[in-house]
């Protein structure tokens, strides 16, 4: 299996892992629960996902959060 490209592309996650080869990475949920992307299709989800959390909160007046993924190996970064 290989990375969604947008996530993937040297441009994106060089950048932040210049070291790392990462073939997937892990969101959390609106349960708390880590929900492991590996493909474009899978990455669409999780920013359908998070766009309508971003609308609930601004909605409701609350700050909007940002989405956190998970290298699969170890630390996080924002998105």
């Amino acid at each position: 299996m290989s990375c969604p490209y947008q996530l993937c592309r040297p441009d994106v996650i060089g950048q932040v892992l210049p070291d790392a080869t990462t073939t997937a990475f892990e969101y959390e949920d609106e349960d708390g629960d880590r929900i492991t992307v590996r493909s474009d299709e899978e990455m669409k989800a999780m920013l359908s996902y998070y766009y309508s959390t971003v609308m609930e909160q601004q909605v409701n007046g609350q700050l909007i959060e940002p989405l956190q993924i998970y290298p699969r190996g170890g630390c996080f970064i924002y998105y």
